[in-house]
């Protein structure tokens, strides 16, 4: 089951094609000439459309190579080889090669199955409706547990196109925290706003009971159950139906604490783990060693840029050092500059900023930082999730 969290009631299509007409460059060509004016408003009744191009109202017998006999009460003189001007109400010209214009009231010309209006007005393409954020809870088949929660809640952006590239960001709570809870508690949904362009968010319950001081799993556990959580979570997302993990842009892994267990899984699936071009932790280096695999492999690519690891940390200060000097020396071994890893231990209270975010590719940052009432370990998500996609949104712009 699939439940929309707004209030008011929308419809699941999130594009609306508004008049195809109006959208579609190839005009009809009775239809673009059926607002001309009669070049005999007296016989309109008689007139007939009859020349290949379809000029309105006129009727022309070609007697021979030259010479034109009109049906209306209008002057027409041959000027010349296959042409033909009206010197009357209007002027029709033929080049000999179909080509006909009407210099009444605009431009028609017919070569061949080109005609062009310069002329008559065109209908504006509809504009397509604005269409609001929108959040769903699921009940899903591949889940951790029968635990009687919500399986995934998933967040749409504001004006979500399906028909462009579609990113994808897997946010991954800690301990005493749930799918819902932690999208209101830290308001990711607010935090989503400077995301790049068409990014979802997805906030999958991983654990076996929700809200648990454990990494139990339960059933998702398995090879390979989380990948078939993530497309039945497709599936059943407005928009995301019939794509598949392959079809996406990018995924996005941001981890707080806990949050570990379930996204260790997904880096090393074999369907999922491609598609990981940016990996945060949020003091999550529980089991820092974890996700040395993934560094190794990925060492070029982070930096080039071309991926991005983000490590803010506090309580897991121990780890994550420790996690930055493998990451050094791994750069070191695949005759890359340690220097690409961009370090700052000496300023707690400074938050990182999205400039930063945006320029690095690897980046280990200690936070001293609080916000309502947390600690420095709770407050991540609410003070780091919006800069972190913020700086993916300027590394998109930087062609990253």
């Amino acid at each position: 089951m699939t439940t929309e969290l707004h209030s008011q009631p929308r419809n699941d299509r999130v594009l609306d094609s508004g008049n195809k007409s109006a959208n579609n460059d190839t005009f009809n060509t009775r239809e673009l000439y059926r607002d001309l004016p009669s070049l005999n408003q007296k016989n309109r009744a008689n007139e007939d459309l009859t020349r290949e191009g379809n000029l309105p109202n006129i009727k022309i017998a070609e007697a021979g190579r030259h010479t034109l006999s009109p049906a209306w009460r209008d002057s027409v003189t041959d000027t010349g080889r296959g042409s033909v001007t009206d010197t009357g109400r209007g002027s029709v010209t033929d080049t000999g090669r179909g080509s006909i214009t009407d210099t009444r009231r605009g431009s028609i010309t017919d070569r061949g199955n080109s005609i062009s209006d310069r002329g008559i007005e065109r209908p504006k393409p509809a504009e397509k409706p604005d269409v609001p954020a929108r959040a769903f809870t699921m009940d899903l088949k591949n889940h951790a547990a029968n635990h009687g929660k919500p399986d995934a809640l998933v967040y749409l952006p504001r004006n979500f196109d399906p028909e462009k590239p579609i990113n994808l960001v897997i946010y991954n709570h800690g301990w005493r925290s749930t799918a819902t809870s932690s999208y209101k508690n830290e308001r990711l949904g607010d935090q989503m706003t400077g995301a790049p362009p068409n990014t979802v968010l997805v906030i999958p319950e991983w654990q076996r009971n929700p809200g648990a001081e454990n990494g139990d799993q339960g059933a998702l556990a398995g090879q390979g159950k989380y990948a078939a959580m993530l497309q039945e979570i497709m599936n059943k997302t407005p928009g995301l139906k019939g794509k598949n993990i392959s079809d996406l842009e990018s995924i996005n892994i941001v981890s707080h604490s806990a949050g570990y267990n379930p996204t260790t899984k997904m880096i090393y699936d074999p369907t999922i783990g491609p598609k990981v071009k940016s990996l945060t932790m949020l003091d999550s280096a529980y089991n820092g060693p974890a996700l040395n695999g993934w560094l190794a492999k990925n060492a070029r690519e982070l930096a080039s840029g071309e991926k991005q690891f983000i490590n803010i940390f506090n309580d897991t200060t121990k780890e994550s050092l420790a996690q930055a000097k493998f990451v050094k020396e791994t750069l070191g071994k695949a005759g890359l500059s340690p220097a690409l890893v961009q370090e700052d231990y000496k300023n707690g209270k400074r938050p990182i900023s999205k400039e930063t975010v945006g320029a690095n590719g690897i980046i280990f940052k200690r936070s001293d930082l609080t916000t309502g009432g947390s600690g420095a370990h709770g407050a991540m998500p609410k003070l780091f999730f919006s800069t972190v996609l913020e700086g993916a949104n300027l590394r998109r712009q930087r062609g990253r």
